[in-house]
């Protein structure tokens, strides 16, 4: 059952003991804090980072309260917001991260299918679309153009030279290409989906999604791409295959289209590793050069000759280890 919405003197006090709060999650683009108050536990999510947060938090508050207005399981309780202070309340879950591992997959299928099956019964005004959504012919490389553009203008040498002579020209290569046959599959996506952004409640394989920041309306095909080849999921070759096929049936997907798709997406996750590469290259941090290394893995791998179907998951796999295709 929901929890009630915080009353605004609820709310104000709530924020005020984050002030002295244990700061529990510090990221790139979110702080979130525990707070204890009112005979509960709250998590106090403060936005920032690059980017529009406050476009990130209306998002992120907006989708969370629609999927407990659509009775969609497996997320987080939104309480309250303070939008000018960049914050939001929800719940706070008592658990953790899970391992990738069977039981997580097994879960992560079983969650995602729950959510297709709503998707049908939502009506689509009640949900954005996501955050770079790949809906229309030619969207995706019109987002890699972009961020390749973007990354050439890079004051880092190496990160420009990377964008110029590599990801740029694969985007016109693109231009060139078809993309692989095979219609759209739309559903509501948490975009960003890996154990990353999932919390598993204590002595129990059910988790919350927690990140819905980039949530909406999107292709299945690009959901499951992102899901294999996104840098955080350190996929084993089993696992991999077993969450594509466990995808390709929920969805009503060609496995052998996913992993063709794989080789487009990755050239999308060249460009967002090289941004990072980027502002650590430019702080002096030595791991930049390990990330630089990744994308240009992923540059590799989208780099393939168009057309040709990958026959593994394997291939995908040896991308997130950095070894990139042979």
């Amino acid at each position: 059952m929901a929890q009630r919405e915080l009353e605004d003197d609820e709310l104000q006090t709530i924020l005020e003991l984050r002030q002295s709060a244990t700061v529990v999650v510090s990221g790139g683009n979110s702080v979130v804090a525990k707070v204890e108050a009112l005979g509960e536990t709250f998590a106090v999510k403060q936005y920032g980072g690059s980017g529009d947060p406050g476009e990130r938090l209306r998002r992120e508050s907006y989708c969370v309260a629609a999927t407990t207005r659509h009775d969609i399981p497996g997320f987080a309780e939104l309480r309250g917001v303070d939008e000018p202070g960049l914050l939001a309340v929800y719940t706070w879950i008592d658990g953790g991260r899970p391992s990738l591992d069977d039981t997580f997959v097994e879960s992560a299928l079983a969650f995602l299918e729950r959510l297709h099956v709503r998707s049908s019964d939502c009506p689509s005004r009640n949900f954005p679309t996501a955050v770079d959504a790949v809906l229309e012919p030619g969207e995706l490389l019109r987002q890699i153009e972009v961020r390749a553009r973007d990354l050439a203008a890079s004051d880092v040498q190496q990160v420009a030279v990377f964008a110029s002579d590599g990801l740029g020209p694969a985007a016109l290569r693109l231009m060139t290409v078809p993309e692989p046959h095979g219609g759209r599959h739309v559903t509501l996506s948490p975009s960003d989906f890996g154990p990353h952004n999932v919390l598993c409640r204590n002595g129990s394989a059910d988790f919350t999604c927690i990140d819905l920041e980039f949530f909406g309306w999107d292709d299945a095909t690009k959901l499951v791409c992102d899901s294999l080849l996104h840098p955080l999921t350190d996929w084993t070759s089993g696992l991999a295959e077993t969450f594509l096929e466990g995808c390709s049936r929920i969805y009503d997907l060609s496995p052998e289209r996913v992993l063709e798709q794989c080789r487009w997406y990755a050239l999308k996750w060249a460009a967002i590793v090289a941004r990072r590469a980027e502002s650590m290259l430019r702080a002096g941090d030595a791991g930049g050069a390990d990330v630089m290394s990744l994308a240009q893995a992923y540059l590799r791998f989208g780099l393939q000759p168009p057309g040709e179907i990958v026959g593994s998951v394997d291939d995908v796999v040896a991308l997130r280890h950095g070894k990139g295709v042979n």
